[in-house]
């Protein structure tokens, strides 16, 4: 595999090292036969790098092929974030042509031990030239190569690639450095061939014994495709331009042959197919009867005696399921995206900057625009409580972002802990400035500006674990909302708060005073937490809740599963009552009482499901699909989730999720993403970087 990376800025530096104040010397221990010259290096000289012991050089005069075999003891072991060697050539051995150390080719090679993949077997290498004012990797060719065996590194080169010399001097260099950044700091060992001086090799007319070795092999290389539409539909048309190169070079792949054979249900569908300037396109109109059933698109390159075969696979989707009621628009950046205001307004985090500027910073969008925040003084911010798998952790009852634009989260500010790390504070971001919200994590904030979250009350618990509450910040003054239970040691953590509604009321899940202090839902208004009780079994937690004061959430109930766990029920708490509503999760209440939630189905999936008036409604999925989930509602009845193949029993993994809305008791299939965070009450959704509008509103 070439290297493309840091390596030529550190040769220039390694030349100079090699060659600078040299001459070329008589080969200690040379040893030469026809087209073959032998070099020996000391052993046991270099203090931890690769000990350079033996060099052989060989040309093929038939061919012009040149081999270069380093003998590097300890290369395959080395341990050291980045271990190189590299070859510097004196190609017309004048010192005063050439880079400033007189070299003007440079044969490399090297292993990174920080990145995946590691070790001598994620070598990576290159070809380096002089240009006249800096150097620069070569264009690989099928007459250059590279073979590691072991400690044994060998270059394939042709004469041609070295200016057409018939002798050149060389020398060679190995060296383990503590950061793959080479900075000159970070070197550890190093060790030269010769100690002193270059060595000469001269072409010979005769070639050796030994064979050549094999010319390098190239075949082309088919990149995923690039489609339109991103959603395979029934009846639509249906195009994919696959871009082809060749493996060894990375060069376009201009001249060859392809053949193509999409199918459904292994009939081939008509099909046009065309392959210019490295790119193979094909269009398809996919068969109205696809629907619910899977494209499959076989592809096939050919370039003199060398094919691959690329095979791609889509969903297909029945017509009327896609997505002409929805505008979808990529967000700019690789932030996190989290929370939708019904202005539109969209809060995320991410890393913003390249390179050592590179910052985790909160960025609100809107309006086409894409805004980064400041921070309390310190150097990062984000939101808090977005999970690493949105699929896996709906983040219903968790607003980040109000109407008025107002965001919280987290930010470092100056100062520092005695460590060096910089001090965490909540943080109110409000028309691009950042507010100080001291020690509390918020989770929440509603439409009054009051914001939810946990804090520490100061003291700490038997284990000398600081104790935590939830606490609620209004105008600048926090007030502890305490726990169900009377012990002081009890905590609540963010992770505990369902969230908070216009009205100030808080729900979560808070540990009482029953032995081992078992969870129970608490409603919290006015100063007062209220326990909701559980459906007759230990524990319960309260998920959401809607202006009206109606909590949802699960609680246990008496009866125990095959594993002998409680087995949980959803449930409604409203004036006083908890109503159980069965067995299954809920995620989120509107303010008309519309609870969404998910159901396990018979064959170990889940479906999403809506109780409404008394009843449980089975949304369902798109057609060929086993699982769906529902994330959010809104004050219409939309409800945002995803459809997939399946859901994994084991590892939790979806397979091919697709995102979705589910109105007016029908599916729609949106475009372009696989992963929905949350929906405003104009119908706005946000996942996974896309925004989509209804084109009523765009």
């Amino acid at each position: 595999m070439p290297m493309r990376r840091f390596l030529p800025v550190v040769f220039g530096v390694l030349v100079v090292l090699v060659l600078v104040g040299s001459a070329a010397v008589t080969p200690r221990g040379k040893a030469a036969v026809a087209g073959t010259t032998a070099y020996v290096d000391p052993a046991g000289d270099s203090g931890g790098a690769p000990d350079l012991t033996a060099v052989t050089v060989s040309n093929y005069p038939a061919t012009g092929t040149i081999t270069v075999t380093v003998t590097a003891a300890g290369y395959a072991a080395s341990t050291a974030p980045w271990t190189q060697v590299a070859v510097s050539v004196d190609a017309d051995e004048n010192r005063s042509t050439g880079s400033p150390s007189g070299s003007e080719y440079v044969l490399e090679a090297g292993f990174d031990n920080t990145d995946s993949p590691t070790g001598p077997a994620a070598t990576t290498w290159a070809i380096e030239h002089w240009t006249g004012s800096s150097w620069d990797t070569m264009a690989l060719t099928p007459t250059m190569n590279f073979i590691r065996r072991g400690d044994s590194l060998t270059w394939v080169v042709n004469r041609s690639d070295f200016g057409g010399v018939t002798k050149f001097l060389f020398s060679v260099w190995s060296s383990t450095w503590s950061d793959v950044e080479f900075y000159n700091g970070n070197l550890i060992a190093e060790d030269s061939a010769p100690d002193t001086g270059t060595w000469e090799f001269v072409l010979t007319a005769t070639a050796p014994a030994t064979p050549e070795p094999p010319p390098v092999v190239m075949r082309p290389v088919i990149a995923a495709p690039v489609v339109t539409p991103q959603v395979v539909t029934a009846g639509k048309r249906f195009t994919l331009a696959f871009s082809v190169k060749w493996d060894y070079t990375g060069a376009p792949l201009t001249a060859g042959t392809m053949e193509c054979e999409p199918s459904v249900a292994g009939t081939v569908i008509p099909h046009t197919e065309q392959f210019e300037n490295a790119v193979a396109r094909v269009s398809l109109v996919i068969p109205k009867t696809a629907g619910g059933k899977q494209l499959t698109v076989k592809l096939t390159i050919t370039a003199g005696d060398q094919a691959t075969t690329s095979v791609t696979t889509y969903r297909v989707y029945p017509q009327g399921s896609g997505e002409a009621g929805w505008v979808a628009r990529l967000l700019e950046g690789d932030f996190d995206y989290a929370a939708i205001n019904d202005r539109g307004q969209v809060a995320g985090s991410g890393y913003a900057g390249e390179g050592d500027s590179t910052r985790q910073r909160v960025v609100l969008w809107e309006k086409g625009r894409l805004h980064v925040l400041g921070t309390l003084g310190g150097e990062d911010s984000w939101l808090e409580g977005i999970p690493d798998n949105w699929a896996l952790h709906p983040s219903a009852g968790w607003d980040l972002i109000n109407g008025r634009g107002q965001i919280v989260g987290v930010s470092e500010t100056a100062k520092k802990d005695p460590d060096g790390s910089f001090i965490r504070h909540g943080c109110l971001w409000q028309d691009g400035k950042a507010h100080d919200l001291g020690t509390l994590q918020p989770v929440a904030i509603n439409e009054l500006g009051q914001v939810v979250g946990t804090k520490s009350t100061g003291r700490v618990d038997s284990d000398g674990d600081a104790i935590e509450h939830p606490f609620l910040w209004q105008n600048g003054k926090t007030l502890d909302v305490g726990t169900l239970g009377k012990d002081p040691n009890l905590s609540t953590w963010e992770y505990d708060i369902g969230g908070i509604n216009d009205r100030g009321q808080i729900v979560g899940e808070s540990p009482t005073d029953s032995p081992k202090h078992p969870m129970h839902a608490f409603l919290w208004e006015k100063g007062r937490m209220r326990d909701l009780g559980t459906l007759g079994g230990a524990q319960s937690m309260a998920v959401a809740i809607n202006n009206n004061g109606q909590v949802i959430g699960w609680a246990d109930t008496p009866a125990k599963d095959e594993r002998g766990w409680p087995i949980r029920h959803a449930f409604l708490w409203q004036n006083g009552r908890m109503r159980d509503l069965g067995r299954w999760s809920p995620v989120d209440i509107n303010d008309r009482a519309q609870i969404i939630g998910n159901k396990a189905t018979s064959n170990d999936q889940s479906h999403a499901v809506l109780w409404q008036h008394g009843k449980l409604a089975d949304l369902g999925a798109l057609a060929g699909d086993q699982y769906s989930q529902a994330v959010a509602i809104n004050a219409r009845g939309q409800i945002a989730g995803i459809s997939a193949d399946s859901r994994s029993v084991l590892s939790n993994e979806v397979s091919g999720p697709q995102a979705v809305v589910w109105q007016n008791g029908r599916i729609t299939l949106l475009p372009k993403g696989d992963t929905v965070v949350a929906i405003n009450n104009s119908g706005q959704i946000i996942g996974g970087g896309v925004l989509w509008t209804p084109k009523a509103v765009g």
